[in-house]
């Protein structure tokens, strides 16, 4: 494979075009378009502010896999549920079922409370439940 444009032989940066050389590695598939490297490059001209928009693909990043999909739908269908109750009702490993609250929790989606020998998870708030509500309305 030949050596990226602005590079030389000894292989360091000759231009200051970071950007076309990157543009290089991502059409040759060294970088991804969802590499944060190659993702922020890019100027986004949005009447949205910059933290919303980062903070609002995390949140999105979390809550897509089909499991945590299902786990959002049960606690908005069933209030406050305990790891053993989650993982019976969507018949899956309880240790499957933790691995994704953890997730949820960790980006402030879900808060759980210790009750005893339990712990309890719930939604932070009911939108995320609308989020899914719309992609119903959305994808049928």
């Amino acid at each position: 494979m030949a050596l990226p444009p602005h590079y030389d032989a000894s292989g360091l940066i000759t231009s200051s075009s970071l950007i076309d050389t990157l543009g290089f590695w991502a059409f040759w598939g060294i970088l991804r378009p969802n590499n944060y490297l190659y993702t922020y490059l890019y100027v986004i001209n949005s009447r949205l502010e910059e933290g919303f928009l980062e903070l609002s693909s995390e949140v999105l990043r979390a809550i897509a896999h089909p499991i945590r999909i299902a786990i959002i739908d049960l606690l908005h269908n069933k209030g406050k549920l305990s790891v053993t109750e989650i993982h019976q009702n969507l018949d899956i490993e309880q240790a499957i079922a933790s691995h994704h609250l953890r997730i949820l929790k960790d980006k402030q989606i879900l808060f759980s409370k210790r009750e005893g020998k339990n712990t309890y998870y719930d939604l932070r708030a009911g939108s995320y439940a609308e989020i899914i509500g719309t992609l119903e309305k959305v994808l049928k």
